[in-house]
């Protein structure tokens, strides 16, 4: 009698667990809900767009150049310059992350402030934030960084960063003293396992480059895990300006004023060696492999080799292709392509410089196609967006008073979107552009304005995604103090609304579910079974 009991015990769990599993289901689903959706969370999440710093991205239904403005929108005041610039763009999910001033936003595609919090200083004018470990990092004026969640847009911690850099001066007597300057924060961030790497710029009453730091945080606190100064002899430029890191195998490889290559221990920032490059580099660095790409200032395309047993760097390639680069390549297919400068041009005659975009041969290491781009610097890093049929299309933008969108399509440089000049949409750029998971090309200018160009309007749905936009949430601001919100809108023309793209389910959508659904039928079947066999014993 006692070892039936135990039997029905037995039987009793059995069938309750079944009924956990049969509920567990929609739960199983929905991971793979979240599955999907985290592939799309992680779009663009640093200067250019990844850790490879590498912009390359698939756009299949692109067919042309995009072209069309889908909407423009402006942000922030006017400076007494006349200008406003905005830090590098983020996509996540489905939105568009940005500062302006001390003012972090959250934009849906269609333009909506969907979220926006006050951040605890200003940006710089070339600030570049990044995302991981489910936060965004801000850098701030001074050497700051601020993390903030994107989802709750509120301020999980900041970091004061290494503080004021200390350095000697001499007056016009020949008497030396200690002076502090303080930081520009206006290099790409990057965030690599679990650390977020900063690198700052000191500069001196006469604009020279005298010093800055390498900093890491950790990702989940804020709290400064190593820092170190980066100071070079007197006289000599230091420091680090619109450059930026990255991260290969163990080792973190930084660039800057000094133009050494510097390989440091990602873990704790002892530095293993340097490799001169003989010129300033105000590039980021492409990884490929063991690989990286840069420009330098004084117009070279670099490529150098990370012997990652040794921790030791190696130059081998530099192609000259411009008087001055300050663009970060983007290398696709064989090619890299990279902006620069033709011609200094004369400000004193109203003369202006000369720009030029060039693609790169990395088989034969020639200069393959070069286009000089009129009125101003290509200043820009390009985007590459992998259109139909595999063809390249790669935007940029130029440092001239227009201030609009560049495109190469295999053939030929054009700009095929210009601002208004009537709504005072023109201005000066050095903004390089990113794209969303649409086709959607972002960028913006010194006048403000935020722009989004697309083939057509609206523009087509993303594979797997649905074409209805979702609700816009409450745009209260985080902290008590009232935001500045946009101004002004400019709503592109109607166009041809492509018909929906079709889905293709996850197979964790269908697979998990059936598996659950093999173990509740084994179950049952053993429970008939030895329910049976129960009954005969106890006969």
């Amino acid at each position: 009698m006692k070892q039936h009991r135990i039997r029905s015990a037995r039987f009793t769990w059995l069938i309750v667990l079944s009924i956990l599993l049969l509920l567990w289901q929609p739960g199983v689903e929905a991971l793979a809900g979240n599955q999907s959706q985290q592939s799309k969370v992680d779009y663009w999440t640093s200067f250019r767009a990844d850790n490879d710093n590498n912009a390359i991205k698939e756009a299949e239904l692109m067919a042309e150049p995009a072209s069309v403005k889908y909407w423009g929108k402006m942000f922030g005041e006017l400076s007494e310059w006349g200008t406003s610039s905005k830090s590098g763009f983020l996509v996540l999910d489905e939105s568009i992350y940005f500062a302006c001033d001390n003012i972090f936003y959250r934009l849906n595609k269609q333009g909506e402030v969907t979220g926006q919090t006050i951040l605890q200083d200003y940006i710089g004018y070339t600030a570049r934030p990044a995302s991981g470990n489910g936060l965004v990092v801000v850098p701030l004026n001074g050497g700051a960084l601020e993390a903030i969640d994107p989802g709750t847009m509120k301020t999980v911690w900041t970091s004061d960063g290494p503080g004021d850099f200390t350095a000697s001066v001499t007056d016009d007597q020949g008497q030396t003293t200690s002076a502090t300057f303080t930081l520009q924060n206006g290099s790409s961030l990057y965030v690599d396992n679990g650390l977020c790497y900063s690198l700052t710029l000191a500069m001196d009453e006469n604009y020279m480059s005298i010093g800055g730091y390498v900093h890491a945080v950790d990702m989940t606190t804020g709290d400064t895990v190593w820092v170190e100064e980066d100071r070079a002899p007197e006289n000599a430029p230091a420091g680090f300006n619109m450059s930026g890191s990255v991260v290969i195998e163990n080792w973190l490889l930084v660039i800057g004023e000094k133009g050494e290559l510097a390989v440091r221990d990602a873990l704790t920032g002892e530095l293993k060696s340097t490799e001169s490059m003989g010129s300033k580099v105000n590039s980021a660095l492409v990884r490929q492999g063991n690989l990286v790409y840069f420009t330098t200032f004084d117009g070279r395309l670099v490529e150098c080799e990370l012997d990652a047993t040794a921790g030791t760097i190696s130059k081998t390639m530099e192609i000259a292709f411009a008087i001055k680069s300050v663009s970060t390549p983007a290398v696709h297919n064989g090619k890299i392509y990279v902006g620069g400068l033709s011609d200094f041009g004369n400000w004193e005659t109203g003369v202006p410089a000369t720009g030029l975009f060039a693609v790169i041969d990395l088989a034969s290491k020639e200069v393959e196609k070069t286009f000089e781009v009129e009125g101003g610097e290509v200043q820009s890093s390009p985007l590459v967006a992998v259109g139909k049929g595999g063809t390249p299309f790669v935007y940029f933008t130029a440092n001239n008073e227009v201030g609009g969108l560049y495109a190469f399509g295999g053939n030929n440089v054009k700009r095929v979107f210009e601002p208004s000049a009537d709504d005072a949409e023109q201005n000066y750029t050095l903004f390089s552009p990113v794209i969303d998971q649409n086709g959607t090309v972002y960028y913006a200018n010194d006048s403000g304005y935020i722009f989004a160009i697309a083939e057509q309007v609206p523009p087509p749905a993303a594979p797997g995604e649905s074409e209805e936009p979702d609700p816009v949430p409450s745009t209260e601001p985080s902290e008590s103090e009232e935001p500045l919100l946009p101004t002004a809108s400019v709503v592109g023309t109607e166009g041809q609304v492509p018909p929906p793209s079709e889905s293709e389910g996850s197979v964790a959508s269908w697979l998990i579910p059936a598996i659950v659904g093999g173990v509740i039928l084994i179950l049952v079947a053993v429970f008939i079974v030895v329910r049976s066999k129960s009954r005969k014993d106890t006969k």
